[in-house]
């Protein structure tokens, strides 16, 4: 429901501005430039996918979007975001503003924990999990984007161009 939204929204729209380049901003940002959009991407790590990959992959992935179109702004953050006429105005760090018609948050999934906190599981930033995927309550395990393997909370997304 939310995905249908967000294509809806699209409609009127050049370029986007997308906060965040780990996966789930490099996934939207490769997404959309593909379809035609202009899209620039903002993180404060030297590279995209910076908690993810070493940084000659980090590299290699932004050297691919960038070829494909994607503008980085990387190594800096947004200070403000103004509306004005319409389109945002993101002033970042260093000195710069950009203007966008839309603006996408993709700074970290948050998983939903409540029914592991209710069955009295140990949570950390997600439900923690060991190498075999077994929670601190034996024989009940977890996996996906709400597992947390050795500190580490993993999203993976399904492709947006997959999506209903």
């Amino acid at each position: 429901d939310d995905y249908r939204k967000f294509r809806e929204n699209l409609k009127n729209v050049r370029h986007v501005a997308i906060l965040g380049a780990g996966l789930i901003g490099c996934e939207f940002a490769n997404d959309l430039v593909a379809k035609g959009y202009q899209v620039s991407i903002f993180d404060v790590s030297p590279q995209p996918l910076g908690r993810l990959l070493p940084p000659e992959a980090g590299q290699f992935f932004r050297e691919k979007l960038a070829a494909a179109g994607v503008n980085f702004l990387l190594d800096t953050t947004v200070e403000k975001i103004n509306k004005e006429n319409g389109r945002y105005h993101l002033h970042y760090k260093k000195g710069g503003v950009v203007q966008a018609d839309m603006v996408l948050s993709a700074i970290g999934l948050k998983p939903r924990t409540s029914l592991a906190v209710a069955a009295g599981i140990q949570i950390n930033r997600g439900i923690a999990v060991d190498r075999y995927l077994q929670t601190s309550i034996q024989n009940i395990y977890a996996l996906g984007d709400c597992a947390e393997v050795a500190g580490k909370v993993l999203p993976f997304i399904l492709p947006i161009s997959h999506a209903g």
